[in-house]
């Protein structure tokens, strides 16, 4: 009898466990370690830098707060990370101040790379809400960071970058160029729009391109965030942005590509 019990009792546990850990529970972390709405999230502690090579490619690192950061002269000086929150007038959002020149964009100079370190630099994060709306369509999106900067590198520059499923740390596009402009020689981004819209801005001044809408989370994902921090980007993105297309792409590939 008690040799049952014991039993009963041991595989009430195993049950238990293996409820807690499934990674396609919803209200678990899952791959990513994001957590839920109501649990501690590991990218509320993460700050994203990036630099972006002359055919606008850009290399994403998430980092932890070490306490420093190194100046235009190279010297290593104290500096403390955190996220403030804010508000865009429209929407909730959390605002990263970054030291001078922790980010990077790379300009084409007479067919030069000629880096330009970004100052006044504020990341966003919108913490499950996207900037384009003022609710969420499904409730999927509430797993989602996603993420913007406003900074100055010759001209002043306000870019969308990507959203972070914090569940997987899979990577997705929901935002395009809505027009181009030309900034120091090069071509730009002139303001932003959803990309569930099914259009975006022709960088060489024609009609708006146009694509099959679906919901940013159904388009196949541009890249994956790795242990410690460092971003994975697709193929399929980095030859598309190399030629200025923005276009999301849908083949399917999206965990989520039947979520409506």
């Amino acid at each position: 009898m008690l040799k049952k019990l014991f039993i009963l009792i041991l595989s009430m546990i195993i049950i238990i466990s293996c409820s807690k850990n499934n990674p396609n529970d919803p209200n678990n972390g899952g791959n990513g370690d994001g957590g839920t709405i109501t649990e501690p999230n590991k990218y509320d502690s993460l700050f994203l830098k990036f630099i972006t090579d002359i055919d606008t490619v850009p290399t994403f690192q998430f980092i932890k707060d070490n306490g420093i950061t190194t100046n235009n002269a190279g010297e290593q000086i104290s500096y403390t990370r955190s996220w403030v929150e804010s508000t865009d007038t429209t929407n909730t959002c959390y605002i990263y101040k970054a030291p001078d020149g922790e980010s990077t964009n790379t300009g084409n100079v007479f067919g030069q790379a000629v880096p330009v370190a970004l100052s006044k630099l504020e990341i966003y994060a919108y913490r499950g809400i996207n900037p384009f709306k003022t609710k969420n369509d499904n409730d999927i999106e509430s797993q989602f960071y996603f993420y913007r900067y406003k900074g100055n590198a010759f001209v002043d520059l306000d870019n969308f970058l990507v959203a972070v499923d914090t569940k997987t740390g899979l990577v997705f596009p929901y935002a395009v160029p809505e027009k181009w402009e030309t900034v120091v020689g090069n071509n730009a981004p002139k303001g932003w729009i959803s990309a569930e819209l099914g259009r975006t801005g022709d960088p060489n001044g024609g009609a708006d391109i146009t694509f099959t809408p679906y919901k940013f989370w159904q388009y196949d994902p541009i890249g994956q965030v790795n242990e410690d921090g460092s971003v994975t980007l697709e193929q399929f993105y980095i030859d598309a942005q190399k030629k200025g297309d923005y276009k999301p792409v849908y083949n399917g590939k999206s965990p989520y590509k039947d979520v409506k």
